[in-house]
């Protein structure tokens, strides 16, 4: 006879059969600079800047650091230390929404035809794993 051991859950997602929601705006977020092992990102906003969506809020700082865009539009209410996901205070940039979702003027495709221009992107878009780490993924394309 098999034995099995440990628990087997089944593998499915519970809102696969849900109609899409749009979720409203929160009146506030909050964007931590250090949302993995790396290094934290370099703050570039201060309280009181207007930020808009994809606008760069806290740049890349080192070799495993990603960069941070803002997810909506308003203004910089404030950087304080907050818990993150590391368990660790981290700089944070509060922003209080304006609920106009206004994109960044500066937002465009990468120009792309190389292998370094192409890293470079994955880079500076802040693409980072989905592994609960959030590591960056541009560190780990450079690996051989």
């Amino acid at each position: 006879m098999k034995r099995i051991r440990g628990l087997h859950v089944p593998h499915s997602k519970n809102t696969a059969g849900c109609v899409p929601e749009e979720i409203p705006i929160p009146p506030e977020v909050r964007l931590p600079l250090k949302m993995h092992s790396g290094a934290p990102a370099k703050l570039i906003v201060k309280a009181g800047d207007t930020v808009k969506v994809g606008q760069l809020i806290g740049e890349v700082d080192g070799k495993v650091c990603s960069p941070v865009h803002s997810s909506v539009s308003g203004t910089v209410k404030s950087i304080i230390d907050l818990d993150s996901n590391t368990g660790q205070k981290a700089t944070s940039v509060v922003i209080a929404t304006d609920g106009e979702q206004t994109p960044f003027e500066g937002i465009a495709p990468p120009t792309v035809t190389n292998l370094e221009q192409f890293l470079d992107a994955v880079m500076y878009s802040g693409v980072v794993g989905l592994g609960g780490a959030g590591y960056p993924t541009a560190p780990k394309l450079t690996f051989r």
